[in-house]
């Protein structure tokens, strides 16, 4: 698990507050010195009506932007 909760996740036409990376598949490209990049992935986050959804697709779908200043001081 790969904590997201400092960002928010774009998918598709939609902006959500994403939670955390629970699952991914790796593709290896040994033309590019032993890259690896995300292949498909899973992102959990909060929907638009507060619940938790689970999405699921490949990994070039989903955007993720940091949240930037809370106007907390935090």
């Amino acid at each position: 698990m790969i904590d997201l909760s400092r960002y928010k996740v774009i998918y598709g036409d939609r902006v959500l507050n994403a939670v955390y990376l629970e699952s991914y598949e790796m593709k290896e490209y040994p033309g590019l010195g032993g890259v690896s990049k995300f292949k498909q992935i899973t992102v959990v986050a909060i929907n638009e009506d507060g619940t938790l959804v689970a999405i699921c697709d490949e990994a070039w779908r989903f955007q993720f932007v940091p949240v930037l200043g809370r106007g907390d001081g935090k």
